[in-house]
């Protein structure tokens, strides 16, 4: 079980690679922008969800197939 930080950081590394900015907004929450500029993602920090990661993924896929390399 990798925890929900490695998790996050996965998650976090993941989306860069495909192109989008994570930066933090000023509570503290990553915040994704994709390569395109048109959509904007918040990631929770501590989900209940036990899918979170997943279905965030699935998420920027369909958001915008464009980012993906």
């Amino acid at each position: 079980m990798g925890g929900k930080r490695q998790d996050s950081r996965d998650t976090i590394s993941w989306l860069e690679d495909r192109g989008w900015e994570v930066d933090v907004d000023r509570k503290g929450y990553p915040l994704a922008r994709c390569p395109c500029g048109r959509h904007l993602k918040t990631i929770h920090r501590t989900p209940s969800n036990p899918e979170y990661w997943k279905n965030l993924r699935k998420h920027v896929e369909r958001t915008c197939p464009g980012g993906s390399r």
